[in-house]
């Protein structure tokens, strides 16, 4: 029995891989022992098959020899089963035909010609008698198995002749007939569909024709009227005229108001006055002071504060003041 270590094994498939024929043959003789401990995989019969006939067509002389005995081995027909034949009654033996002499020598001849052994030299076996009706595979010395999922391919493969079989190949007549009349009536079903969606359309059609009098009749259809544009506030002329004032402050274009706006100084009463400053702050200089009751325009706001028009004595006067003495007349300040 052949014990090899897992380093002799694997030097042993690497000098088959390079065509040495007397490792060839020691590798079919490992695989053999290997089919015998391990009869269901079939793997290691291939595997020996495949290396003793790589060693043979290499001109090794055991493995030709060993080659031609299993060869001659599996040529010989199996002996047939012994049957137990009943019992028939014994006929007594044909006499013998007298033969002539020259008949009688020339079958002496044919059975002498029968009885001489028949010489064979060593034959190479190729490659698809031993591997059969499959592809030749690639050399793999490994014990990678055969993967389940290619062994139905091949074999319907083989079956079918390498051709693929073509779809409802093997329907009957009555097959062919019932798929006939499922064809037929779906197409009816389709052309009931299509007249009972055309006449539905027309008597929609025709219904909407009528003259409803809640909707307008031809010619009564009047066009809408465009909404007039909303004119910015404050128009460029006062923002020009803002940014020209004595006011250190510019408001954003977020912050101004978009509607005209008057409020009136409210600051209690007596002769109390509200300061006008140059920016939204008690920290900016003092413009004027606006009298209680004052009316002002608003244009613009920062948060507590509002940008208005003070009609000074001297001329009109731009400022800020807190909204919060501020009482809106007309628009809003917020």
């Amino acid at each position: 029995m052949i014990d090899w270590t897992e380093q002799q094994e694997q030097e042993m498939i690497a000098r088959a891989k390079a065509g040495d024929p007397e490792a060839n043959y020691q590798l079919s003789l490992w695989a053999l022992e290997r089919s015998e401990e391990e009869p269901d995989e079939i793997r290691w019969n291939r595997l020996a098959a495949k290396c003793l006939v790589k060693a043979a067509q290499a001109g090794h002389g055991p493995a030709q020899e060993r080659l031609q005995a299993l060869l001659e081995q599996n040529a010989q027909p199996a002996a047939p089963a012994k049957r137990s034949a009943p019992a028939k009654e014994e006929t007594p033996p044909a006499e013998p035909v007298p033969i002539s002499g020259g008949r009688r020598s020339a079958r002496h001849a044919q059975q002498q010609e029968a009885q001489k052994p028949v010489r064979r030299g060593p034959r190479i076996v190729p490659r698809e008698e031993v591997y059969e009706d499959e592809e030749e595979p690639e050399e793999d010395y490994g014990d990678e198995e055969e993967e389940e999922d290619e062994r139905p391919a091949r074999r319907s493969k083989a079956k079918s002749g390498g051709k693929k079989a073509l779809p409802f190949s093997n329907w009957g007549e009555a097959q062919w007939r019932r798929m006939e009349r499922i064809c037929i009536g779906i197409c009816a079903l389709l052309i009931v569909a299509i007249a009972v969606m055309f006449f539905t359309g027309r008597r929609r059609s025709g219904a909407g024709q009528t003259a409803d009098p809640t909707m307008p009749q031809a010619g009564q259809v009047t066009e809408a009227t465009p909404e007039p544009e909303v004119e910015p506030y404050p128009d460029d002329t006062v923002k020009a005229a803002i940014q020209a004032s004595d006011i250190e402050v510019q408001p954003a274009d977020l912050d101004y108001v978009k509607a005209a706006t008057t409020a009136t100084v409210t600051v209690g009463t007596g002769n109390k006055t509200l300061r006008l400053r140059s920016g939204p702050n008690t920290n900016y200089r003092q413009l004027a002071e606006m009298p209680n009751g004052t009316a002002v325009d608003v244009f613009a706001k920062k948060d507590d504060w509002a940008l208005v028009l003070y009609q000074a004595d001297d001329g009109p006067l731009y400022g800020w003041c807190s909204s919060s003495y501020l009482i809106t007349t007309s628009g809003s300040v917020g």
